[in-house]
């Protein structure tokens, strides 16, 4: 019996997951890092500046969590601290030029997979699936910007 489209979204969903996941860890593994710290990092990179609560969040931590967090990758080099230009008691933080770059480096190691697995795809066939997958990446996202302002739009009321 054929699969459905959700069926086998699903299925890549959960294939794609494994993989990344599994290369982040071993990614993590190798560079003697934490899964909160590769969190904070990547949160940082696409948010560009946030403030220690919107991290405690992002997180699911207390803020007193995440700055201790923060202060740890404050010292390694990876994040900055600088004053809020609105608020002068708050602080943003942001990525670092070695923050970004290991980030970076994260996210190569993140879509290696990705690479190897169409390394075995014929031209033809890269051709064929192309116009779905950039339909797929219009879709989610504008799925997930619409995701992200829906949930922050819940936590106000």
């Amino acid at each position: 019996m054929a699969q459905s489209a959700e069926e086998a979204l699903l299925e890549w969903a959960d294939n794609a997951t494994r993989l990344s996941m599994l290369a982040i860890m071993r990614f993590n593994q190798a560079h003697n890092l934490s899964v909160s710290l590769t969190n904070t990092l990547f949160y940082a990179a696409r948010m560009k500046q946030l403030t220690i609560n919107e991290l405690a969040k992002h997180l699911g931590v207390s803020m007193p969590a995440a700055s201790q967090l923060v202060d740890r990758i404050v010292e390694q080099g990876w994040l900055r601290r600088e004053e809020c230009p609105h608020d002068r008691r708050s602080r943003l933080i942001s990525l670092t030029e070695s923050g970004s770059e290991l980030v970076a480096e994260a996210k190569r190691e993140r879509h290696a997979w990705i690479r190897e697995l169409l390394s075995g795809f014929k031209e033809w066939e890269k051709q064929r699936i192309l116009p779905a997958l950039t339909l797929m990446n219009q879709k989610i996202t504008i799925f997930g910007n619409e995701g992200e302002h829906s949930k922050s739009a819940e936590k106000e009321n």
